[in-house]
């Protein structure tokens, strides 16, 4: 069954996706605004490692 988070859960959970990823990431929504915070993270992952 599916699970559906809100708040600092659904936050947390995205953080340890992007951390966790190590070489594809696909993030597919038709509504996603992410944090200047989470976007600096997958910038900063997507240069030093080889995640595409």
């Amino acid at each position: 069954m599916a699970k559906f988070l809100t708040g600092n859960d659904l936050n947390a959970e995205v953080e340890k996706i992007f951390e966790k990823a190590e070489t594809k990431l696909l993030l597919v929504s038709p509504y996603i605004k992410l944090h200047e915070r989470f976007k600096s993270s997958l910038l900063a992952k997507k240069q030093k490692d080889n995640l595409k």
